[in-house]
């Protein structure tokens, strides 16, 4: 079970490690309940690539950008405990994750923002 993994194999490890986690996170019924796209700006070119994230019971998992000869695939996971910090405004919610030497910024609007900070809420208190 997911509970059962401990963070540093979810922070540290390589990608067939990922891919067994991403298996267990789709396999959780919670997977996709929210499920939102990321901007991310490449500092050289200034183009955007959306990434696709999704929340699951105990990670935040970022995809790496869907093209036409790329699948969905693991770009990198989170664990919760990895989580800095996340606030809320009357208009977006801004999540970041990950180490802060190496964090990840996630904007979304109001209404996804909403949907995210309850599902986020919940699972950072463990409520199920």
């Amino acid at each position: 079970a997911l509970a059962d993994l401990p963070d540093t194999s979810v922070a540290r490890g390589g990608m067939a490690e990922q891919e067994q986690l991403l298996q267990l996170v789709r396999a959780h019924p919670l997977y996709g309940a929210v499920w939102f796209f990321a901007d991310k700006k490449n500092k050289l070119t200034g183009s955007l690539a959306k990434y696709p994230v999704a929340l699951a019971r105990s990670s935040l998992v970022i995809f790496k950008p869907i093209t036409a000869t790329a699948p969905l695939t693991p770009h990198a996971t989170y664990p919760y405990t990895e989580i800095a910090s996340y606030s809320a405004t009357p208009t977006s919610f801004i999540a970041i994750a990950g180490s802060l030497q190496k964090p990840i910024k996630i904007s979304l609007k109001l209404q996804r923002a909403l949907e995210f900070a309850d599902v986020f809420g919940m699972l950072r208190g463990g409520e199920w």
